[in-house]
């Protein structure tokens, strides 16, 4: 039997087992969720992205360039992809999680306690 230990959240308090620690997110595709009382969550979506259409590859300079700057920087690093709707911006970014093989989080909704949720991110 795993034992339970009681965990703060905000003034909410969670009796959580302790034998589930996990030291770092393996690097698969995660959905941001939020249970009733608004406490935020990672549920594991896929391996990666898979796509079940042709790429036809007009990213590949982009994706390249982006991938030798992360790999040759020690920070953050931020990419903004802008365009009108169906350019690929998208596909472009699902791509280049893909080619950096890290942790990927979807955030597909708008939560109040997000920021401070991301900050706690290592």
């Amino acid at each position: 039997m795993s034992k339970k230990v009681w965990q703060k959240s905000g003034g909410a308090f969670f009796l959580r087992d302790t034998s589930s620690h996990v030291k770092s997110l393996e690097n698969k595709v995660f959905d941001l969720r939020a249970t009733p009382l608004g406490e935020l969550y990672l549920s594991e979506m896929s391996d990666n992205f898979s796509f079940d259409f042709k790429i036809y590859g007009l990213e590949t300079d982009f994706i390249r360039r982006s991938v030798k700057t992360y790999n040759n920087s020690s920070g953050n690093m931020g990419i903004l992809l802008n365009g009108i709707k169906g350019t690929g911006k998208t596909i472009t970014a699902e791509i280049l999680c893909n080619e950096l093989k890290l942790p990927t989080i979807v955030v597909g909704a708008n939560y109040g306690a997000l920021g401070t949720f991301l900050t706690m991110l290592e």
